[in-house]
């Protein structure tokens, strides 16, 4: 059964044009997997709710179910898909949100663009303050255990700046 409710938020968040680079793109794959995580479990009081299972996987939260689907709504062509879901107000101005903290994201990031490694960082956080909570050095060290290379990639300064981010748009929320 078609999911057109993750067609809409796909739609809505990133464009139409994802079905068909997230068939072509790992970078893209891995991007659209991370902001949907995001999208439904930070720890903001309001998320987009999917049945789809997450499980910690090598470049962080990831669910083959929304893999799947996704892949087969790829493959459709546009008029075979129908309409999307409509959106609720609430999801419209979750997705809305995210649009400004992407933003925020891509000015810290300047010059270099926002990447995937980026919103894995992001979503390892989200999954990883879900586990330990949001004190920043017991995120570091539990990011650091998992994720070293991601972390030296990084870097400390900006891994700091996005835990920041994440604290300022109440996706990890001080207990």
């Amino acid at each position: 059964m078609l999911d057109r409710k993750l067609m809409a938020v796909i739609e809505k968040t990133f464009g139409d044009n994802y079905f068909k680079k997230y068939t072509e793109k790992f970078e893209t794959r891995l991007m659209v997997q991370k902001v949907l995580y995001i999208l439904t479990h930070s720890q903001a009081s309001k998320k987009i709710k999917f049945p789809y299972r997450w499980t910690f996987y090598l470049h962080g939260p990831y669910s083959s179910e929304i893999a799947h689907m996704i892949y087969y709504i790829a493959e459709l062509e546009k008029s075979e898909r129908g309409e999307f879901e409509e959106l609720t107000s609430e999801e419209t101005k979750i997705i809305e949100i995210f649009k400004e903290f992407r933003n925020k994201l891509i000015h810290i990031c300047k010059p270099e663009n926002l990447t995937g490694k980026h919103f894995e960082m992001l979503a390892t956080l989200i999954y990883i303050a879900n586990q330990v909570g949001d004190k920043f050095k017991d995120l570091e060290r539990s990011f650091k255990t998992h994720k070293e290379d991601l972390f030296q990639d990084i870097g400390k300064k900006k891994f700091k700046t996005f835990y920041d981010a994440l604290k300022s748009f109440q996706y990890i929320k001080a207990k």
